[in-house]
C-alpha cells in the first residue's frame, strides 16, 4: 500500500511538471527595446537585477555645427534594437511599432521620417533593428524635441519587459562640451563653453571637436588642436561672443 502511495505521489509529481513546461512552452513570444544608452556603469549582481534596468531614453544631437561646415548634416539614422523574449522560429514574424503622439512634441516630416507599422524580425533570430531617420530642422536647438515609441501586441508578439517596451528619443542641435577636453584641449583652447566650441567649428579649417583620445589622435593630436588657438582667438578679438552664463568668451 505503502509503495502505491509513492507510486502515485510520483505520477502527480511528474504529471505536474509536464503540465508547468507545456503551460511555459505555450506562451506568447514578446518583444522588448534594447537600448544602446544602458547603463553600463551600474553594477548588476544578478540577472534579475539588468532585466529590472528600466532606462528608456536615447540622446542625438547634431552638434551645433554650422550649415557649410563639412560636418554638418541634414539628417541622421538611428538604429533601434527590438529583442524576443520567447523561442526562435523558422519563419520571417512581424513586430509593431507605434508613435506615442500625445507625449511626442515632435513632428512627422519635420523632425523625423514617417515610422512604419510594423517591422521584419527575420527567420531564426532573436533580434532586429529598424531605423529611425532624424531630421536637422531649424526648430532644434539646446532645448530637445522627443519622439517617444511604443511597442505594441499583435498577432506574433506580445509584450515584454515591463518598462522596456517604449523608448525616449531626445534629439537636439547644440554642441556638447567633449570628455576630452579638460584632459588635451584645455591646454590650447583654455576654459570650455558651447559657445567658445561653436567659434572653433567656424574657425579650425573643417576639423570637428574631437570627443574621445581615439579621435583626437585621428585629427592629428596636438599639432593639430594647437593650430586651432590662433584662429580662434583672431576671431575672438574682432568679434564680441558670449558664453550661456553672459559673459565674453575671451581669447586665451
Amino acid at each position: 500500500m505503502r509503495n502505491y502511495i509513492y507510486l502515485l505521489i510520483g505520477m502527480l509529481i511528474f504529471t505536474s511538471c509536464e503540465e508547468s513546461e507545456l503551460t511555459n512552452f505555450d506562451e506568447p513570444d514578446a518583444v522588448y527595446f534594447q537600448l544602446r544608452e544602458t547603463d553600463f556603469s551600474r553594477s548588476y549582481t544578478t540577472w534579475d537585477d539588468w532585466l529590472d534596468y528600466e532606462g528608456d531614453s536615447l540622446i542625438y544631437s547634431f552638434g551645433g555645427i554650422p550649415v557649410g561646415h563639412p560636418d554638418y548634416k541634414e539628417k541622421d539614422t538611428i538604429w533601434l534594437q527590438v529583442n524576443v523574449l520567447g523561442r526562435i522560429s523558422s519563419t520571417e514574424r512581424l513586430f509593431d511599432v507605434v508613435v506615442n503622439q500625445g507625449e511626442s512634441d515632435t513632428e512627422e516630416s519635420v523632425h523625423y521620417e514617417a515610422i512604419e507599422d510594423q517591422y521584419p524580425l527575420e527567420a531564426d533570430t532573436v533580434s532586429s533593428s529598424f531605423p529611425v531617420i532624424l531630421y536637422n530642422h531649424e526648430s532644434l536647438g539646446a532645448d530637445p524635441f522627443t519622439l517617444y515609441l511604443d511597442l505594441a501586441e499583435n498577432a506574433d508578439f506580445i509584450l515584454g519587459l515591463e518598462g522596456r517596451t517604449h523608448v525616449r528619443i531626445q534629439i537636439y542641435n547644440d554642441v556638447t562640451k567633449p570628455e576630452i577636453w579638460d584632459r588635451y584641449l584645455y591646454r590650447h583652447l583654455g576654459p570650455y563653453s558651447k559657445a567658445k566650441h561653436r567659434v572653433v567649428l567656424m574657425t579650425n579649417g573643417g576639423k570637428t571637436v574631437p570627443n574621445t583620445v581615439s579621435e583626437y589622435y585621428d585629427i592629428g593630436g596636438y599639432y593639430e588642436v594647437r593650430a586651432w588657438r590662433a584662429p580662434m582667438n583672431e576671431y575672438l578679438e574682432a568679434n564680441e561672443v558670449y558664453d550661456e552664463n553672459g559673459d565674453r568668451v575671451e581669447p586665451w
